[in-house]
This record gives C-alpha cells, structure tokens and sequence, in this order.
C-alpha cells in the first residue's frame, strides 16, 4: 500500500512539477507578448524570454496559444525589417504563417490569429488566401474594440473587388467605431489614401473632408434665414 502510495506521489510531482516551471516561463515572456498585441516595443530582453517560454511550451505540448504567440513575434520582427529589407523580412513572414497556421490547426476558434494570419498572407502577396483568413476571423469571432483595429484596415486594403464574406463585418466594425467617437481609423484611411473608399462603405462623408465640408455647406443653405 505504501508503495502505491509512493509511486502515485511520484507521478503527482512528475506531472506538478513541469507544469510550475511552465507556467513560471510563461509569465515571464507576458510583458512581452502585451507589448506586441497593443504594437508596442517590447522592453529590452523581453522579446528573447518571449520567444524561449513559448517554445517550451510547445515542448511541454500546450501548443496552440504558444504557436500563435510565436507568429505574433515573428510578424512583429517582420515589420520592422520590411522598411529596410523586403526580402530580408520574407521569411519572417513565412515563419509567421506556419507558426499561425500551426495554432489554428489545434485550436481554429481564435480570431485574434485569423486576423494576423490574414495580415501575412497579404505581406507575402497573396491576397485571396488573406480574404478567406479574415472571413474566417469574423466568423469565429464578433466585433470587438480590440479585434476593430486588427481588422478594419485589413478588409479596406482587400475591399476590392467587394467581398461578400467580409463587408458586412466591415460595416459592423466600422459602425462600431463611429459610435464610440473612434477617429484612428479615419485617419488611417486618409494617409494610404483609402478615404472615399471608407465613406462609401460608411454611407457617410468622413468628418473634414471635402464631400463632408460640402454637406455642412448645403445643410446651412438649407436651415439659414429665409
């Protein structure tokens, strides 16, 4: 009996113990991944304990969300480079894909990483595989202030030609960021030049732009002193 009880103790630790250590890796590269989600800099080291708790996870076999932490890292890496170095950031992208790809196989419920997924693809020129990543981010997940920004600018630059999977999400989250007095998309927009495109799909002129100061003009015309 004792001896029962001895080795089920010993399976116990040998179970409790990885998965302390796991659990201690994976908050340590935290910071880092908080940092990533909102575009922000990791702070120094925090990318490398990222990357190292990450792949343990992996190794310890709890996988997807480690896999798609992984992506977001080597997307993150990838941007930076492609103002530089095109070609250096290629592969980065495609490590980015298969890391993502590699997390939704287990677990295709994430949203988050539909999104990103579709962000590389369209990085690596392929834009109809891009089209079906974020039709299948707005089908497993619903609007959202967080998943808005990933989104929203995705589905503007593949609105052409109009996707019927995608733009009736896109209105959704761009309604959504009107009633909330949200402007960063709408000067997104304007600086890659997507503003007509935006109020098109708005139904609406963008405040300060021409068709806008146009409205206002005509509705002063009509409501002035007769």
């Amino acid at each position: 009996m004792q001896a029962l009880l001895l080795v089920g103790s010993l399976l116990l630790l040998a179970v409790a113990v990885p998965a302390a250590i796991l659990e201690i890796a994976l908050t340590a590269g935290n910071p880092a991944r908080a940092a990533l989600v909102h575009g922000l800099q990791p702070a120094a080291g925090g990318e490398a304990r990222l990357e190292a708790s990450r792949a343990l996870a992996v190794a310890f076999g709890d996988s997807s969300p480690a896999e798609v932490d992984l992506g977001l890292l080597a997307l993150a890496r990838a941007r930076r480079l492609v103002a530089s170095s095109t070609a250096d950031a290629l592969p980065l992208f495609a490590d980015a894909a298969r890391h993502f790809e590699r997390g939704l196989a287990r677990d295709p419920a994430q949203p988050f990483a539909w999104a990103l997924l579709a962000h590389v693809h369209l990085a690596l020129g392929e834009p109809e595989t891009a089209r079906r990543a974020l039709a299948l981010s707005y089908r497993t997940g619903p609007v959202s202030p967080s998943l808005v920004r990933v989104r929203a600018p995705l589905a503007l630059l593949l609105a052409k030609p109009p996707d019927p999977s995608i733009l009736p999400h896109l209105r959704r989250d761009l309604q959504a960021l009107a009633r909330r007095r949200d402007g960063w998309l709408v000067g997104w927009a304007r600086a890659a030049g997507l503003e007509e495109q935006l109020e098109r799909l708005l139904d609406a002129p963008l405040a300060g732009s021409r068709p806008a100061q146009i409205a206002r003009s005509r509705t002063a015309e009509r409501s002035g002193p007769r």
